[in-house]
Parts: C-alpha cells; sequence; structure tokens
C-alpha cells in the first residue's frame, strides 16, 4: 500500500528507540498540556431541559469524558507522527542524528517538568523552556538538513550543554540590565532564552569542529559561572553599606567592577593558551561546577530583606544567642546554650559583624549561606557516589525534593564520609587532622546530629575491611592531640579569664539533652496509612537488609566504587540511630517526616547503583527517577509544593538585586500594623520604663523573643528560658541563678493563653512546679501588658496607667493530670515531707461519693504542698476523679485525675502548690469526688495535707 521510502512504512512506523521516542511523548504531553490548560467547561444547550446539579452550575457533563478521550487521541497522533517523521528523516540524512540526542535529553527533562507540573506546584517554566529549546534544535536540524553544512566531530552533548550555559549566563546578564533600565520589565525566559540559544549555537557549530578547540573556548569561558554569584554578592555589599550608613556605591557599581574582573580573568586565560598548551583542561572546567551551582542557589534564596516573623518561641534560640554575644559579650555553650548550638548562630553572627548589631531579626537575611555549603556538600557527594558530574548538577539543580533527600539538618554529617576517603587514599598527618577538625566541628555543630554523626562514624570504621588494623595510631594521636590541647588550653583561659562555672553549665547542658521523658510525645503517628506504616515499618526493614546485603558484597562494591561503600554505610548506620528522634518526638506530629526519614530517601534511591549491575547511564536515571518517586508517593507530608533550585532561578525577579546608592538607611525586616507587633512594641515600651539597665523580668509564657525585643538579660543558662528546665536538677539551677538578678516583674501567662502556656497540655506552672512556685510566693498579679500577664514583685508597685488590671490570674484554674497523682505516689514514696493534718474517713465531710475536708486556712494553704490521699478501689475498671479546693464551697481551683483499677488500696499525691490561689490564705476546704457527680464512688480513706522539705 505505502512505497518503501514512505514515511508510513512500517519499519519507521513502529522503530521505537531513544531519543527520538522521548521527543513523541513530550511533544505529544506538552499539546495535552496545551489543550487541557486552556479547555473551558461550559454548558452549550439546554434542549433537553435535563436538570442536574452540572445544570445548576452551567458545566457540561460529558466535558470531562471529551476531554480524556481527545488528549489520549493528541499524545497518540503526536507521537507517531513524530516518531516516523524523524526516523524517516534519520534514514534520509544519518547526520541528523546529532541533533536528535541533545533533543532526547532535553525532552526527558521536559516530560519530567510536566510531571511535575501535576504532582507539584513547580515544573511549568522548565517544560516551557524545554519545548522552546526543542524548537530551537529542530530549527537548527532543518538547517544544517537543507544547506548541507558538515557538522563538527564535536559530541553533540558537550556542544549543546556549553551552548545552553553560555545562554543562560547571557540571559541573566541582560534581565540585569533589561530590569535596571526599566524596573518594571523583565526579559520572558523561554523566549527569549532560546532565542539566545540558538544564536550561540549556530556560532559554535560554524566555529567549532572539534572537542580540543571547544575545551579551549570552555576553558576561557569558564569564569562565567561566576555570574550569578557575581550578582548576589553586588547586591549585598551595596546593602552592607546601606546599613553601616556609608551608601557611597551601589550594587550596579559592584557589578561593573566584578565584571571587569572577571572579563580580565578570561583574557588571562586566552593569553595563557596562546603561550603554551594548559593540559586537563576538562578537570579545571569542571572546578567551576560548584561555583555555578552555589551561584544559583544564592540567587535565588538571597534577599534584600524579610518580612518580620511572629514567631516567640523557636526563634529564641538563634535570637537570643545574638544578643548574649553582642550585648552581654557571653560565649556559646561557656556562658549560654541554645539547643542547636553553632548550626543557628554562625550566619547571623557573620550577618551582624558585617552589618552592625541592632537587635533586630535582619540577620535571618544570611539563613541562606547554610544552603550554599548544603549544596556544594550534597554536589560533591552525589558526584562520588554516582561517578557523574551531569548526574550530580542535574540532581542539584532540577530535583524538587532536595530538601527531603538531603537536608541542611543532616547534610553536614556527609562530611565525614569525605574525610573517611582521605584516609582510604593514604594516611598522614593532614588526612588525620583534617578527620579530627571536622569531627569536633561536627561536635558543637548541632547536638541533635552529633549523636548519630559520631555512630555512624564509628560504624564506617568498623565495617570498612581491615580499616582498623590498618590505622597508623601515631599519626591518628598526633593529629587527635594537634586538635586537642588548643581546644583544652583555650577552653581553660575562658573559664579562667570569665569565671565561667563551665562544669555546672555542662551539666545543664547534659540533663537537658538527654531528658527524653520531658520530650516524649504520646503520639508520633497520627493516624496509621500507607505512608506511615512506609516510613515506621517497611522502610527500616528494607533498610536493613540494605545494610546487611552492602556488608556482605563490602569488597565488590569498594572495588568498583569505595565511595559508594562507605557514603552508603554511613548514611545507614546515621539513619537508624536517628531514628529514634521520630519515635520519641519529632515523627508525623509535627506535621513533617524530617527528623524521621534523614537519609532513608536518598539511600532508596542510590539503591540501583548497588543491586543492579547496568550501565551507569542507565543507573544514573534510575537514581534520578527514584529521587523523585519515593518522596512523592511516601514522603510526609505530601510534597505538591516543592520546587526546584533552577524551577525557582527561572522565576525569580531581578529586580531585587538592584540596590542603589545614596538610599537612606533600609529595613530589612519589614513589619506591619498587625496586633502581634502592637503588642510588641507596647511590651517593648514598658519595659524600657519601668527597668534599669541592670534589671530584667523572667518569662514563664514561654516567649522568649520578649528578652531579644526588650534587649534584656536572660535569668537562664538556656536561651529559650524555662522550656529547657526541665527536670528537677535544673529547676534548683534555675533558682540559684534568680539570686543573681534583680527581677521587677514576671510574665506569668500569654492573654490569651495559647498552646506555649501548657506545652503537649502541660500546664507551666505545673511542668516547672518549683520555678513557678518560688513567683506564687514572691510576685501578685498586677496588670495585662502588651498580650502577656504581668506580675509585679510583692515589694513593687507600678502605677495602672493604661493597663488594664490582670484578672485572668485568679481565675478558677482546671488541670487535666491524668495518671500523674499514681505516679508521684509511687515513686516518690521516700521524699522528705513534714505532715501538717492528716484526716481519717471519721474527720472527713462525706456526702454521697464526695469527701470534704476542712481546715485553718493561715496554716494550712501558704505551707502545704501536697495533698496525700489512698482511695479504696471497686475493680470495676479506671475512674476519672477530681480534687478541688477553695473558700467556703467556692472552688479555686481543681485537678482533674484518673484513679487506677485496682481493688485494694492506692496511694494518689496531688501536688496542690502548683496553682497560684492555693497560697491564697483565704483558702479552707479541699474535697476529693468522682467528675461524673456518681452517688456511688469510691472510698476515699485518708486524706493528708503534707510540707515539702
Amino acid at each position: 500500500m505505502f512505497k518503501s521510502n514512505s514515511i508510513f512504512n512500517n519499519r519507521v512506523f513502529s522503530h521505537f528507540r531513544f531519543p527520538v521516542f522521548f521527543i513523541g511523548i513530550f511533544t505529544g504531553l506538552y499539546l495535552v498540556s496545551l489543550y487541557v490548560n486552556h479547555a473551558v467547561n461550559v454548558l452549550g444547550s439546554f434542549d433537553d431541559r435535563m436538570l442536574g446539579i452540572m445544570t445548576l452550575e452551567n458545566l457540561n457533563a460529558s466535558f470531562r469524558i471529551t476531554l480524556f478521550y481527545r488528549s489520549i487521541f493528541i499524545l497518540t497522533a503526536t507521537f507517531l507522527l513524530i516518531n516516523s517523521l524523524l526516523n524517516y528523516l534519520i534514514e534520509k540524512k544519518k547526520t541528523l542524528e546529532y541533533f536528535l540526542i541533545p533533543a532526547g535529553y532535553t525532552s526527558l527533562l521536559g516530560i519530567f517538568s510536566l510531571l511535575l507540573t501535576i504532582t507539584t506546584i513547580g515544573g511549568l517554566p522548565i517544560a516551557q523552556l524545554s519545548a522552546f529549546v526543542l524548537l530551537s534544535l529542530f530549527a537548527l536540524c532543518i538547517f544544517f538538513w537543507a544547506s548541507g553544512k558538515t557538522l563538527p566531530t564535536l559530541p553533540s552533548q558537550k556542544l549543546f550543554i556549553g551552548a545552553g550555559f553560555l545562554s543562560l549566563m547571557i540571559f541573566v546578564v541582560a534581565n540585569y540590565f533589561v530590569s535596571r533600565l526599566s524596573p518594571e520589565a523583565s526579559l520572558l525566559m523561554p523566549l527569549t532564552f532560546s532565542g539566545i540559544f540558538l544564536i550561540i549555537s549556530l556560532l559554535l557549530l560554524f566555529n567549532i569542529k572539534d572537542e580540543k578547540t571547544f575545551e579551549k573556548w570552555v576553558y576561557i569561558l569558564s569564569p562565567s559561572a561566576y555570574l550569578p554569584l557575581i550578582i548576589c554578592i553586588s547586591a549585598e555589599l551595596a546593602m552592607i553599606l546601606n546599613q553601616r550608613e556609608m551608601p557611597f556605591a551601589g550594587s550596579l557599581i559592584f557589578f561593573t567592577f566584578f565584571i571587569i574582573l572577571l572579563l580580565g580573568w578570561m583574557g588571562y586565560r586566552f593569553w595563557q593558551l596562546k603561550k603554551k598548551q594548559t593540559e586537563s583542561l576538562v578537570k579545571n572546567i569542571y572546578r567551576f561546577i560548584p561555583v555555578f551551582l552555589i551561584g544559583i542557589i544564592a540567587y535565588v534564596m538571597w534577599e534584600p530583606y524579610r518580612n518580620q516573623s511572629q514567631e516567640m518561641f523557636e526563634m529564641a534560640n538563634p535570637s537570643n544567642a545574638m544578643m548574649r554575644i553582642f550585648s552581654f559579650k557571653e560565649l556559646p555553650l561557656f556562658g549560654f546554650l541554645n539547643s542547636h548550638l553553632l548550626s543557628e548562630i554562625i550566619t547571623g553572627f557573620l550577618y551582624f559583624v558585617l552589618n552592625g548589631y541592632d537587635g533586630s531579626l535582619a540577620y535571618l537575611n544570611y539563613n541562606f549561606l547554610q544552603y550554599l555549603f548544603v549544596g556544594l556538600i550534597v554536589y560533591h557527594f552525589i558526584r562520588h557516589m554516582s561517578g557523574s558530574y551531569l548526574i550530580a548538577i542535574v540532581f542539584s539543580l532540577f530535583i524538587p525534593f532536595t530538601e527531603q533527600l538531603g537536608g541542611e539538618s543532616f547534610a553536614y554529617s556527609l562530611l565525614m564520609v569525605f574525610c573517611f576517603m582521605k584516609l582510604i587514599q593514604g594516611q598522614n598527618f593532614r588526612t588525620w587532622l583534617l578527620f579530627w577538625i571536622v569531627f569536633a566541628i561536627l561536635g558543637i555543630f548541632r547536638p541533635d546530629m552529633a549523636l548519630a554523626t559520631i555512630i555512624a562514624t564509628a560504624g564506617v570504621a568498623l565495617s570498612l575491611p581491615g580499616f582498623i588494623k590498618q590505622v597508623q595510631w601515631k599519626k591518628a594521636l598526633v593529629s587527635l592531640a594537634t586538635v586537642a590541647v588548643p581546644i583544652l588550653l583555650l577552653t581553660f583561659s575562658i573559664v579562667q579569664i570569665q569565671d565561667i562555672p563551665l562544669g555546672r553549665n555542662l551539666h545543664q547542658a547534659l540533663l537537658y539533652f538527654t531528658a527524653n521523658q520531658a520530650h516524649g510525645s504520646i503520639n508520633v503517628i497520627t493516624e496509621m496509612n500507607r505512608i506511615s506504616v512506609s516510613q515506621y515499618m517497611i522502610i527500616p526493614v528494607l533498610l536493613l537488609v540494605l545494610l546487611a546485603y552492602i556488608i556482605h558484597r563490602r569488597k565488590t562494591i569498594i572495588s568498583e566504587n569505595p565511595w559508594l561503600y562507605t557514603g552508603m554505610i554511613f548514611m545507614l548506620f546515621f539513619y537508624f540511630i536517628n531514628f529514634q528522634r521520630g519515635l520519641l518526638r519529632h515523627g508525623f506530629n509535627e506535621g513533617h517526616d524530617s527528623f524521621l526519614s534523614s537519609f532513608s530517601f536518598l539511600i532508596l534511591a542510590l539503591s540501583p547503583y548497588v543491586l543492579w549491575k547496568t550501565e551507569k547511564q542507565k543507573s544514573g536515571l534510575l537514581f534520578l527517577l527514584f529521587s523523585f518517586l519515593f518522596v512523592w508517593i511516601i514522603g510526609y507530608p505530601e510534597p505538591k509544593e516543592s520546587k526546584s533550585i533552577f524551577d525557582v532561578f527561572t522565576t525569580t525577579p531581578i529586580e531585587k538585586f538592584h540596590v542603589s546608592a545614596g538610599l537612606p538607611r533600609i529595613e530589612r525586616v519589614k513589619t506591619d500594623s498587625s496586633g502581634f507587633f502592637n503588642d510588641i512594641i507596647t511590651f517593648k515600651s514598658f519595659a524600657k520604663n519601668h527597668l534599669t539597665k541592670e534589671q530584667t523580668f523572667f518569662d514563664l509564657s514561654n516567649s522568649p523573643m520578649l528578652y531579644y525585643y526588650t534587649q534584656k538579660n536572660i535569668p537562664s543558662y538556656f536561651n529559650q528560658g524555662i522550656q529547657n528546665v526541665v527536670t528537677d536538677r535544673l529547676q534548683q539551677y534555675l533558682l540559684e541563678d534568680l539570686a543573681n538578678y534583680d527581677i521587677p516583674f514576671c510574665i506569668a501567662s500569654n492573654v490569651p493563653k495559647n498552646w506555649f502556656d501548657a506545652t503537649d497540655d502541660v500546664p507551666n506552672t505545673l511542668r516547672y512546679f518549683r520555678i513557678a512556685e518560688y513567683f506564687f510566693q514572691r510576685y501578685h498579679p498586677w496588670a495585662i501588658v502588651g498580650g502577656h500577664a504581668v506580675w509585679l514583685r510583692n515589694d513593687v508597685d507600678f502605677p495602672l496607667d493604661q493597663f488594664a488590671q490582670d484578672t485572668i490570674s485568679t481565675q478558677t484554674q482546671i488541670y487535666k493530670i491524668r495518671y500523674l497523682p499514681y505516679v508521684w505516689a509511687k515513686f516518690e514514696k521516700d521524699s522528705p515531707v513534714t505532715i501538717l493534718r492528716t484526716f481519717n474517713e471519721k474527720e472527713m465531710n462525706i456526702h454521697q461519693s464526695n469527701y470534704s475536708v476542712f481546715f485553718d486556712s493561715t496554716v494550712i494553704s501558704p505551707n502545704g504542698n501536697y495533698i496525700d490521699f489512698t482511695i479504696n478501689g471497686n475493680g470495676n475498671g479506671e475512674q476519672n476523679y477530681i480534687l478541688d479546693f477553695g473558700k467556703d464551697w467556692e472552688i479555686y481551683g481543681q485537678f482533674e485525675f484518673v484513679v487506677k483499677n485496682n481493688p485494694e488500696l492506692e496511694n494518689y499525691r496531688v501536688r496542690i502548690s502548683t496553682m497560684y490561689r492555693w497560697f491564697d490564705k483565704k483558702v479552707n476546704f479541699a474535697r476529693i469526688r468522682p467528675q461524673n457527680q456518681s452517688p456511688t464512688g469510691l472510698e476515699v480513706k485518708s486524706i493528708s495535707i503534707l510540707k515539702a522539705n
């Protein structure tokens, strides 16, 4: 029916091969996406007057059916047409395959980007860019087919990757100047880039005929990789001058200066090549890839300013660290403790050193610097694990889940893998010195990472065949001493000069970090579903099997790629050690799986390199696919708002980098007039007017950011104040510290109360009962100031002025303490107490199931701390009971608790003094009763009121 050379003959029609296959698929999918996005569902007729919900909404019920089958037709027809056409043209002109290989990879990127558009919010800009680049490649293909021009011997992948890189740099610079000339104008990324790409590709195709010439030109032009970074540095330098109130130069001046240097550097490299042949050009070129990567990350994440945060708790860790360093000259770990140590201090410290300390949250503008280091670590790690520069850069720029795969929380620990590889390559003093320096830094960089890092390091050392036997102990110990001795001498000097009770402070840190019982959460798995079952059960089993398999095949894997073995073993050990965090508190209950999953998704994605001996290219494609697939399927929460770095790069407004000279000081933190900021301003003004420079306040409301906003010292070793004082000994330490401060007032609670007043439903005054009782006895409710209940010390009196009186603190309180009375009595039987009064059954006022006792209010209430009682259960199940107290049947406070299912006598103890109104000298009764007011409750055999010694 068809001629043998027809485009419709069976061989060209049904021959599916790379890259033609992917070109057809992408073209079809892109046309389908255009069709679907522009299709409108509107009712077209009302002939039969069919009345349904679709008619009421003016929608065509058959629209979705039509849309689906038309999409199937468009995809199928486009794919078959493109496949046949390209196969036919290839048979006619074999040289056209030169353009089809980069077109195939472009189509692969486009297909992945379209997948992102329907799974996340990203992908569309890259899909559009891929479509325009594909059109450019076809235009080049048609031009060379028609003109008969000779193609270069240079592999097409290299030529077009080079063309794409140069086009991107030219686009960035052109867009920078266009937006500078007209602030509201910017170049359209896909269209402009593809035009530049077409011109650059033509120039390269006509002027570069072989690989050697190409490498020389790439060697000359490779410093242009600095362009995105130059744009960011220029803007930040201008901002620093502005913050220092020396705005004599704007970002354009700095940018021009750096461009001149860059052109000079390129000229020098050109002259260098003319003078002599430079060896290892390719290796030299690869060195610029990390620069390009961190430039793109900085371009995306740098901001001239940020919006004011309304967070009052977590932000206190870095904020109060900045205040204590710059305002009170204290050193981290020595003088104070922030929960994440150096990891949340370094960038803020650098910001204030460069910009000047002003007590604002502007230091958060430098948080992006951490992502630059993380990007570098992850890039180099993937490069070594995969053995491919291309896979590493594609992973870093185009995979949208880099945060879940190698997030900044744990990526720094991978530095130990680099150190191990240095030792494997050769043990000497330098490599061991590097090992111990990195080991020491990671130990104090982030404590939640340190434990897993240390154990994972030991795991690698033990599992590397022959490593322990081959250790050169003399060099290892000498280098360890070289690191340890200066640290110890410096520590000793600081302790002596500043008179720091280091042992006491380190003991506090140890107590806090090991207080699992205080940190634990009731339910870390919010619901049992495929995601929770996968992450808590299936993945651990899979990774345990994978660990055993890798160790079993360790000699084979090490011989092929020692990086792969070392990296996988380290991540696997790290995962299993860090998994306890997701079991203790940081599970799905916090709305994410960051601390639970750690490296699990990356390990699974890299598994093809271990499990299947396929071509490196296929393993790389599987790795990139799995890097997306596993996170999307079982990541928590569903990562539907994730975008890749390059995706965000394509839509980043370049106007943000324009910082003009001569401007007044720019506020790098933008605030608004919301109630939150008004409250902060009110409280700052109050503290300024009522506290001297030496005085401070105490916060019982878990709002430690108030210290930073008022720039008042924290009367605690911990930056988050009371929240970290989670053990009895830590509370005693804090009480000792309070004696060193002049504290005219304290903050009793937020108004209205919020989650931080009762973290995990445990009231602060109960959790930190020693501290609360200290203030109950020395302070009294005064006023509501800036959304907080302020109490004054008993010897202090401030006029109310415009503030409302605090009546909230004296309202009836209800504590739901569940099994605490049972636990307290069971485990503190031998604690030293003084019995103030004991009531037996005959001395109680018993009405149905209510057991009441009356006492002298002037003696019992101010002095008693515990109410102990004995209940005889009936064995019919647990029951809810209430202990309340007050004056003449007026209830001041009540404790709701559970009575155990025990038919015998059981002791219970309630710390009654954890409620402020207990110290009211009018309290003259306490009562124990069933919560449901049942007339047939349990028998209360005795009630005692005790004073804690």
